[in-house]
């Protein structure tokens, strides 16, 4: 009987070993089935952080690319405006039977002459002004609005309520726009009624019709779209682009300061 006894209680103690065992391999089992999925949503979140970076590269490559067009057009208006405003330099005139050199067409022998010059030189300044002003308010266009072509291009009234220094700057710069716009307006007419008169005086030939006809042209249309632009960006308070020549409007708010 002693001996039946010994070996029962050693399969019993057999049996309590195992499941031990069998418990630790479930609990070591759990810890790596957790391990596992916190391995998985890290990898998840990476990849979530990677996509988002992803995005904001792709927004500031646009904006870069919007800057890069908006500095090449600025540049070209630079150009015509320069030689639009200087009639007096830049249109065929007469000295003595020949061709006048531009240094003839600036230094005049007459006050007339000495005050068109004169005019000419403020109307380039108030263009520099005009430029200065309007560049600017398109930086800001594009550093924190953006375009969205699924809404309408007049969408970012209703929108700007929630972003207000937003608003209250935009709504500066395109006073600020109009304003200078209608000043500019009244002295390039000036400019061109009395630059008229003291190119004609000195007739060339059908030369100098034809080069006082296409410097003005050269910036009529510059003149009317900003006037365009300015005046409905100050009344409704829109971002109209000065110089994305297809009409564009800034109507959305920029992703990078969109509130949370």
């Amino acid at each position: 009987m002693s001996s039946i006894s010994s070996n029962s209680n050693s399969d019993i103690e057999t049996i309590e070993i195992t499941d031990a065992e069998i418990n630790e391999f479930h609990q070591t089992s759990s810890t790596l089935t957790n391990t596992n999925s916190l391995s998985h949503s890290s990898n998840i979140e990476i990849t979530h952080n990677d996509t988002r970076s992803e995005f904001k590269q792709m927004r500031k490559d646009q904006d870069r690319e919007q800057m890069i067009k908006v500095y090449f057009l600025f540049l070209v208006e630079i150009f015509k405006v320069t030689m639009a405003s200087f009639l007096s330099m830049s249109v065929i005139q007469n000295c003595e039977g020949v061709v006048c050199s531009y240094a003839e067409n600036i230094h005049r022998n007459s006050i007339y002459g000495d005050f068109v010059v004169g005019i000419n030189i403020l109307n380039i300044l108030s263009f520099a002004i005009l430029y200065f002003f309007e560049f600017n308010r398109e930086m800001f266009l594009i550093e924190f609005l953006d375009i969205d072509k699924q809404v309408g291009d007049y969408h970012l009234p209703n929108v700007l309520d929630s972003y207000t220094p937003i608003k209250q700057k935009l709504r500066k710069y395109n006073h600020i726009y109009y304003y200078c716009t209608r000043v500019l307006l009244l002295l390039t007419s000036i400019n061109w009624i009395t630059s008229g008169i003291l190119v004609f005086k000195s007739f060339y030939s059908f030369k100098t019709i034809t080069s006082y006809l296409t410097n003005i042209l050269l910036i009529i249309t510059k003149l009317s779209d900003s006037f365009i632009i300015s005046k409905q960006s100050y009344k409704h308070n829109y971002g109209l682009s000065a110089y994305i020549k297809e009409y564009t409007s800034f109507n959305v708010i920029d992703k990078d300061h969109i509130n949370n």
